[in-house]
């Protein structure tokens, strides 16, 4: 047989992809529908799809002097599917990017560890560990202070302490 869910999840996708390259269609320079097919595409691991959308929203939102937060989003979808098209580069430099716009952006740390991690730069991992532990600890019980910036990497405490482990061990 076949995955009547996954089935369900592909009509929804093809029709959200559908509604937002009509919203392209109609304002090719409003960098939301970008991001949002940007967001479509990496959570059905369409990579270079995701990229594409995600680097034209972030274009077009700083073009137009767009201070919204969601592009801060933005910055980590393009910086995810760069590290999962393994371009460490690109990934590094969205993710700083993302961090010189708002310091506190918690999932732009946890790429940076991720990615500190995959290169074997431990000093600069636990570094950038630090911030994420601290920050998260401060969002979980004072979740009011995120306001409207998204969090998805709240929970890859784990992570960030095996591979904070890894570092001390690997720094003696």
């Amino acid at each position: 047989g076949y995955n009547v869910e996954e089935k369900k999840a592909q009509e929804k996708f093809f029709r959200t992809v559908a509604l937002l390259k009509a919203q392209v269609a109609d304002n090719p320079e409003n960098p939301m529908p970008h991001h949002y097919l940007g967001t479509s595409y990496l959570a059905r691991g369409m990579y270079k799809e995701s990229l594409e959308e995600s680097l034209l929203a972030i274009d077009l939102a700083e073009r137009s002097e767009s201070m919204d937060v969601i592009y801060l989003t933005t910055h980590h979808n393009a910086a995810l599917a760069f590290f999962s098209l393994k371009d460490l580069d690109g990934a590094r430099e969205y993710s700083l990017r993302a961090l010189k716009k708002y310091p506190d952006h918690l999932d732009s740390l946890y790429m940076m560890t991720l990615i500190c991690g995959e290169r074997e730069q431990w000093a600069e991992l636990t570094g950038y560990g630090r911030r994420f532990l601290v920050l998260r600890e401060a969002l979980e019980h004072h979740p009011e202070r995120a306001g409207v910036v998204l969090n998805s990497s709240l929970r890859e405490g784990g992570t960030v302490h095996m591979l904070m482990g890894h570092a001390h061990h690997a720094l003696g």
